[in-house]
């Protein structure tokens, strides 16, 4: 699914899953491995933040990220070269 409210390509982009009482997040930098994300807990997926794009980026199905009727936030930081 690809999230394009940011409206710019992020270096930076952290989700996190409103919905649940745990305050679990998933970020990703430009520096990760291609389609690789981290946890809070240190876990890397394949599954959460996928890639980033020119309006924004694209999530996988992983529950942190991608659940149906879930509430989800982020925060996606461009910088400045």
């Amino acid at each position: 699914t690809e999230i394009t409210d940011p409206g710019f390509q992020p270096d930076f982009v952290m989700v996190f899953h409103l919905t649940l009482t745990t305050r679990e997040f998933i970020m990703r930098t430009a520096d990760f491995p291609a389609t690789k994300s981290r946890a809070t807990n240190g876990t890397l997926y394949t599954t959460g933040i996928k890639s980033f794009t020119a309006n924004g980026f694209t999530v996988g199905t992983l529950s942190y990220v991608n659940t149906n009727l879930s509430t989800y936030g982020y925060i996606a930081i461009k910088v400045n070269t």
